[in-house]
């Protein structure tokens, strides 16, 4: 079982959206 910070999660989280996001950036680049 996964015992986690909810503060380092949060950060986690945060940390995966921005990721995502500036994947996303990228891939509309590649594809214009």
């Amino acid at each position: 079982i996964l015992d986690i910070n909810p503060v380092t999660y949060k950060g986690f989280v945060e940390d995966r959206i921005s990721y995502q996001r500036e994947l996303a950036k990228i891939k509309g680049l590649l594809l214009d």
